[in-house]
């Protein structure tokens, strides 16, 4: 098997509670040929001295220390800093098994792939829960990579079964990709579209790739009880936010299906909104501006609910329909499932 280089990026914002099981995870890699690049966004905590302390001890270790721009930010700053061929992402709460490269190397090389998929595992307090991405092993080819990228605009069809798979294809953790693929391409900054980073970047790469692999046989660690994450705190002006994202999309893919995919994806999103919604000072306010807004009330009255379990069906009909009181039970409903 060939050995190319593979650069890791790990962006790091107040992250000492995890960054030392994080570090272990990559430095201890059973395949040796590659270089870890830890972009330090200002952070206040101890993660600094973690990281000096890794680094004058790893001679693959760079350690790069800016002012906080958020992580759109510091994973650009690290791809102008990557040698390798191949690249990896790795959030810095999350970690990876030892034998992770090696596997996923030696897939791409043997499938020839531009990108290479591979499962997760959500990890709680108290639980690991598996999220395979398809059965079983796979290789997309041509068109089908096309497809892809389209699937990470949005479901349609039969692929409108659930909210919470939207972007579970579309992170930037639990790939390897050909380094040669990204250039040119950077993540978009939050403050402009206030989340779903991956997904945007990954349209863009997707829709470059010609032979994409699913590797079923490891899993990526990825941490859901972090209290700094984004999936946790409210965001200021999402709603603004996203539109922008969408107009993003809507000016490089505009096929039919991408546009139908789009349409879709904006109704689906209402429920990320309203999660938001409701985790801000003013929830009731701001769950009513979500519902009023006309923007996403056109595209959830085009949403065919009819292959979504019974719940989302209630919970988005309730939405398309305004009647607040059932949107804010069930969003009580969410946040306790969530905190479990």
């Amino acid at each position: 098997m060939t050995t190319p280089l593979v650069s890791i990026i790990i962006p790091i914002y107040n992250a000492e509670k995890y960054l030392s099981k994080c570090l272990d995870s990559v430095l201890n890699q059973t395949y040796t040929n590659i270089e870890v690049i830890c972009v330090n966004d200002g952070s206040n905590d101890g993660s600094r001295g973690i990281l000096e302390e890794y680094a004058s001890q790893s001679s693959n270790l760079k350690v790069i220390s800016i002012d906080n721009a958020g992580v759109s930010n510091a994973r650009n700053v690290a791809l102008k800093q990557i040698s390798g061929s191949l690249v990896m992402f790795v959030d810095a709460d999350d970690w990876i098994d030892n034998n992770c490269v090696e596997v996923l190397v030696h897939f791409l090389c043997e499938h020839e792939c531009d990108i290479v998929m591979f499962p997760y595992l959500r990890e709680r307090v108290k639980s690991s829960l598996k999220c395979d991405l398809f059965d079983d092993q796979i290789i997309f080819r041509g068109s089908e990579c096309r497809r892809l990228a389209r699937l990470m605009i949005g479901p349609i069809g039969n692929e409108i079964t659930s909210p919470s798979k939207l972007n579970s294809f579309a992170t930037v953790w639990g790939k390897l990709y050909r380094s040669e693929l990204l250039e040119g391409l950077g993540f978009i900054d939050l403050n402009i579209i206030g989340s779903a980073e991956d997904s945007l970047f990954n349209m863009f790469v997707f829709k470059r790739a010609s032979i994409v692999g699913y590797c079923p046989d490891l899993y990526y660690h990825y941490r859901r009880c972090d209290e700094s994450s984004l999936t946790g705190s409210h965001i200021a002006e999402l709603k603004e936010k996203r539109k922008a994202m969408y107009g993003m999309i809507a000016d490089h893919f505009k096929s039919a299906d991408e546009k139908q995919a789009l349409t879709n994806r904006v109704a689906i999103d209402v429920l990320s909104l309203l999660i938001n919604a409701n985790m801000s000072q003013t929830p009731r306010a701001e769950i009513r501006s979500v519902l009023a807004d006309d923007y996403y009330q056109a595209a959830l009255r085009q949403l065919n609910t009819s292959k979504l379990q019974l719940h989302w069906r209630v919970f988005y009909r309730a939405a398309s329909n305004k009647i607040f009181w059932i949107v804010k039970i069930l969003l009580e409903i969410i946040d306790f499932i969530r905190r479990q």
